[in-house]
This record gives C-alpha cells, structure tokens and sequence, in this order.
C-alpha cells in the first residue's frame, strides 16, 4: 500500500474543482483498508473516504488522510422473484447502469428492463 502527497482531487469530485490531498492512500481491497487502519503513520489519525466522486464538492485541499476506494468489480449477491441484490465496488461510482447493464452482465445475470 502506497502512501501519496499532495494529490490532485480535481478529477474526483462532481464539479471538477481544484481541490488536493495532503496524503492519499488508495483502496482497492479490504486488505488496504485493514493496513490504514493499522499502520503506525496512518492508525489514529482522521479519514477522509472517497469513491468516485460523482456525489461530491469539494471547495478545499482536504486536510485528513484520504482513503481514495478503486476498489473494481460487480457482483450478484442474492436474487429474489422481484429484486436484484447487486454489490458494486467504487471503481463504478457514477456509472451509467442503463447503458452498461448489458456489457458488464456475466453469466446467470439477468438484464432487467
């Protein structure tokens, strides 16, 4: 796990506002997370957690420890007779789902109308 400084946030927020991350630490599994909580130069310190993005403003550098979560992927959790239970990593934060439902179905997926 990689700890960066003084990252652009620009492309991670919903108006592209200058904005940067005095420290940056990218998440892109459970273990990451695990790790941050836990490092000596991390542990006890205040988190900022950031998905994509597509719901946020940011008017300022941001000053707590930024847990940037890329974490890939889609999976079906559960199917029931009217509903789709779906987990969704960050990395698809702010994605279209119409238009990407058909291209990111796999096998035993539904597409739904």
């Amino acid at each position: 796990m990689l700890v960066e400084k003084n990252v652009s946030l620009q492309s991670a927020n919903s108006f592209g506002i200058a904005a940067r991350a005095k420290r940056l630490v990218r998440v892109r599994s459970q273990d990451n997370v695990r790790e941050a909580a836990t490092r000596f130069d991390l542990a006890r310190k205040p988190f900022f957690v950031l998905g994509g993005g597509s719901n946020t403003v940011l008017t300022s550098d941001v000053k707590p420890i930024v847990l940037k979560v890329e974490i890939p992927g889609m999976a079906l959790v559960r199917e029931t007779p009217s509903s789709w239970i779906v987990q969704a990593g960050a990395a698809w934060s702010g994605m279209n789902w119409w238009r990407g439902r058909s291209s990111r179905a796999g096998p035993g997926w539904k597409i739904w109308p």
